[in-house]
This record gives structure tokens, C-alpha cells and sequence, in this order.
């Protein structure tokens, strides 16, 4: 009698549950479509592509030092961005992602810092967008799971540093999800 009074209220609260995600609006959702007046890749071109021998990680920051394992496994393979740079991304927990940057010619590492740390709950591709040809860096999500700074973020590679160049918030460009997310 226990058990079937135990598993009816289970059964309840389930559907109770099922009958509020139905009144629930489509989930809004930051996709690769980029807003149409952004900056594009071709506007911020990089140096060719680096083909030499890729140096070994720099760390010489306690954060860099901290994800050195990350740093040290993704920067064996070849520059993914500005010519001569890679990106290492990794998780930081659940919808969050964290990367650095290292250059293949000095090693130098560059962390995320205050681009770091992205929530993804909003997010429904890829959270970084770069290519190997340009110096523009897009960052989809919330950079320091700020959710003030929720959208599409906009960097430029200065050859030292990250200047952000544009913003376009999460309520304005994202886009009505209307199938599950898998």
C-alpha cells in the first residue's frame, strides 16, 4: 500500500512537471548565424600560416601553469588561428569552456582572462569561431559567466592582447529554438 501511494505521487509530480514544460516558451538559443553587420573574418586578415617547428608552451603565469596539461596537448598540433597561434579550449564544468592561446613560433601563452570561463547555456554550436587566415576571434556565450555579457563578443588579435571590437547581446540576436536540443 506504501509503495503504490509512494509511486502515484512520483507518477503526479512528473506529469505536473511534464505540463509546465509544455507552457514553457522555445528555448532562445546563440547559433554560428552571426548578426549580418558584424565584422567578418576577411576584414581582420592574418600573416600566413606558420609551417615550422612548433615551440613548446611558456608558462609563466599561475593560470597558465594551472592548465599547462591542456596547453602543452593542444599546441602540438598546427596553428588553428592568426597565422601562427592555436587555440586550446577545454571544459570548466557543465556548459562552460575555457581556452588559451599559444603561439607555435616563441611559445607564448595568452589565457582567455577576461573572456574566459564561458557559460554555454545559451549557446547551441561551437562557443569559438576563428580560422587560421584572421585575426578575429568570436565568442558565443557569456565570458566570465556574466550573463550581462551573454551574446555574440567580438575580438580582435593585436599580436599581444585581445581588443574587444563588438558586442550584440544574447536577447537581441538570439535565435527561437523549435526542435529539442540533442
Amino acid at each position: 500500500m506504501l509503495r503504490t501511494a509512494a509511486f502515484s505521487c512520483a507518477v503526479m509530480m512528473v506529469m505536473a512537471g511534464a505540463a509546465r514544460a509544455d507552457d514553457d516558451p522555445p528555448e532562445c538559443l546563440l547559433t554560428k548565424s552571426l548578426p549580418a553587420h558584424a565584422p567578418r573574418f576577411e576584414q581582420y586578415p592574418a600573416g600566413p600560416a606558420w609551417t615550422g617547428t612548433r615551440a613548446a608552451p611558456v608558462l609563466t603565469t599561475h593560470l597558465s601553469r594551472i592548465f599547462r596539461t591542456q596547453l602543452r596537448t593542444q599546441s602540438k598540433e598546427k596553428p588553428d588561428f592568426a597565422g601562427h597561434y592555436r587555440i586550446a579550449a577545454w571544459g570548466c564544468g557543465t556548459r562552460c569552456i575555457d581556452w588559451g592561446l599559444v603561439d607555435a613560433k616563441s611559445g607564448q601563452v595568452v589565457m582567455g582572462d577576461h573572456y574566459g570561463d564561458v557559460d554555454l547555456i545559451h549557446v547551441m554550436d561551437e562557443p569559438l569561431m576563428y580560422r587560421p587566415d584572421s585575426r578575429l576571434f568570436v565568442i558565443l556565450g557569456a565570458p566570465n559567466e556574466k550573463p550581462a555579457r551573454e551574446g555574440y563578443t567580438y575580438l580582435l588579435w593585436t599580436g599581444h592582447a585581445f581588443r574587444q571590437i563588438a558586442f550584440y547581446p544574447y536577447k537581441a540576436y538570439c535565435r527561437i529554438q523549435t526542435q529539442p536540443v540533442p
